[in-house]
């Protein structure tokens, strides 16, 4: 997070041309930059893949909603209409790792790329943040399909941060990601779409946690209000 907050002030110097030279820095490429959603790349040395940057950030909601969104599997296929699967295929009890198996759609005539990763998230009260990290992996139980593309390069590391709690509307986050889904597109057809999918796919995320957090206030709101009838009835009857 840190880090980010440096880049984002070294972007905004760098328009004004008034940054300094910083080798750390300049490595990476500004690809958007909105009110709220910004993005970079740097070349990964001995590929031809990018690493990508992002950091944004959203007021209408918790920290806590954005994270639960994300780690609750059952949820996913409720909001993202083009994960075809996802499930939990193994998982570590010590460590909290869990192995994922993640089907996604991609454009026709395009075959579906699936994933296999281990996850791990935590939520630290200490540094007040939350940790979500994935990195591809293989698995017994889930062997290369024939109906699929098997994504064997993917890393993804999110930080969250709010801006007071976890229960509060407002916080911060950036993701760090790579990944190669072997599409023969041109760079620069598959860089428009890295950099424009990951904000239409948080995007997506924060509008299913707002979804859930607003059902889970008109929950409580009942149960509240139900639980003031009761007492009055007792009382009353007394």
């Amino acid at each position: 997070m840190e880090a980010v907050h440096k880049l984002v002030e070294w972007s905004h110097k760098k328009q004004e041309k008034e940054a300094e030279a910083c080798t750390e820095m300049s490595e990476w490429e500004q690809v958007v930059d909105r009110a709220h959603f910004m993005v970079w790349r740097r070349f990964v040395p001995e590929t031809q893949l990018y690493q990508y940057r992002v950091y944004g950030h959203f007021t209408d909601i918790p920290s806590r909603a954005f994270y639960n969104t994300q780690v609750d599997l059952a949820y996913w296929k409720d909001w993202d209409k083009n994960t075809l699967d996802v499930r939990v295929v193994e998982k570590d009890k010590e460590s909290t790792s869990e192995v994922v198996h993640w089907v996604y759609k991609f454009p026709y005539p395009m075959y579906p790329r699936d994933y296999v990763y281990v996850r791990r998230y935590t939520l630290d009260q200490e540094s007040n943040t939350m940790v979500i990290t994935a990195k591809a992996t293989q698995h017994p139980s889930c062997p290369e399909d024939s109906s699929c593309v098997r994504v064997a390069t993917y890393t993804s590391q999110m930080v969250i941060k709010p801006y007071t709690t976890f229960d509060e509307n407002g916080f911060e986050y950036v993701m760090t990601y790579c990944d190669d889904p072997q599409t023969n597109f041109p760079t620069v057809c598959y860089n428009w779409m890295a950099s424009t999918g990951v904000h239409e796919f948080l995007e997506k995320v924060h509008r299913a946690a707002r979804k859930k957090h607003e059902k889970s206030n008109e929950s409580s709101t009942a149960r509240m209000d139900n639980s003031a009838d009761n007492l009055y009835a007792k009382m009353a009857h007394h």
